[in-house]
C-alpha cells in the first residue's frame, strides 16, 4: 500500500510503503520464490491491495513487473458500496472502468470479493477473460452484500472460493447455499446478520447444518 489517509487513502500514513521500496521487494521475491513449473505450490502474484489504498501508478508499475516476469496479477475490487461511491468520486467510473483503463483486466488478473458489480461490470469482466475470487464468509461477515457468483459462472469464466485460512466443505455449500439463494440469515447474537440482513434485501431460506456452523462460528463469529 502506498496511498496514505494524507493523500486520501484508507490506511495510516505508518504503514504504507514508497513505490520503490514495493517494487524492489516484490521483483526480489519473485526472482527468488517463484516456481513457474506445472503444480507448483510455490507461485508468487503481484497484489496490490485495493483502489482506495494504493495509488494509480503502483498498480501501473505492478501490472508491468507481473507481465515482463510471467506472473499474475490480484487485488481486492467491489467489496463494498463505499468502495463503489470512492471510485466514481476519484477515477469518474465504477472500480471495473477504473482497473480496465489501466490494463487490469484479462486471463492474468483474478479479483476478490467483486460484490458490487452490474452488468456492464460483469460484461468487461467475461470479455476479458478476468477471474474472479467469490469470498461469501468474509462479506457475510461484513454484511458487505453477496457476489453474483451465477453469471461469473454462466459467462465461462474463472470462479474461485477464497476464504483467508483455506476453504472447507461448510464454504462451499455456504458459497452456493448464498448465492444460489439470496437470503436473510437470522442467527442471533450477531450485529453483522443484522447489517447482511438489509444489504441482501431478501427472502429467507435454509442452511445446512455445517454452513450454519461456519456462519455462526467461523464466518461472524462472537460480537465484540
Amino acid at each position: 500500500m502506498d496511498l496514505g489517509q494524507s493523500h486520501g487513502g484508507l490506511p495510516p500514513d505508518n504503514v504504507v510503503e514508497d513505490i520503490d521500496g514495493i517494487m524492489a521487494a516484490t521483483e526480489a521475491a519473485i526472482d527468488t520464490h517463484h516456481d513457474p513449473s506445472p503444480g507448483s505450490m510455490v507461485r508468487i502474484g503481484v497484489a496490490p491491495c485495493s483502489p482506495f489504498t494504493v495509488t494509480e501508478e503502483l498498480l501501473t508499475q505492478a501490472a508491468a513487473l507481473a507481465r515482463r516476469k510471467g506472473v499474475r496479477l490480484h487485488t481486492h475490487l467491489a467489496e463494498t458500496m463505499d468502495e463503489d461511491v470512492y471510485c466514481r468520486e476519484h477515477f469518474g467510473g465504477s472500480p471495473v472502468d477504473y482497473m480496465d483503463g489501466l490494463g487490469w483486466l484479462g486471463p492474468d488478473v483474478w479479483l476478490a470479493h467483486a460484490v458490487h458489480l452490474d452488468d456492464a461490470a460483469l460484461a468487461k469482466v467475461a470479455a476479458t477473460g478476468t477471474g474472479v475470487a467469490h469470498c461469501p464468509s468474509s462479506n457475510a461477515r461484513l454484511g458487505s452484500g453477496i457476489a453474483r457468483a451465477n453469471p461469473v459462472l454462466g459467462s465461462e469464466r474463472v470462479l474461485s472460493i477464497a476464504r483467508r485460512l483455506g476453504v472447507t466443505p461448510a464454504q462451499i455449500a455456504l458459497a452456493w447455499t448464498l448465492d444460489l439463494a439470496p437470503c436473510t440469515l437470522l442467527i442471533p447474537g450477531t450485529s453483522s446478520v443484522r447489517h447482511l440482513e438489509e444489504n441482501l434485501a431478501c427472502a429467507g431460506t435454509v442452511l445446512d447444518e455445517d454452513a450454519r456452523k461456519q456462519l455462526a462460528g467461523e464466518s461472524f463469529g462472537s460480537p465484540a
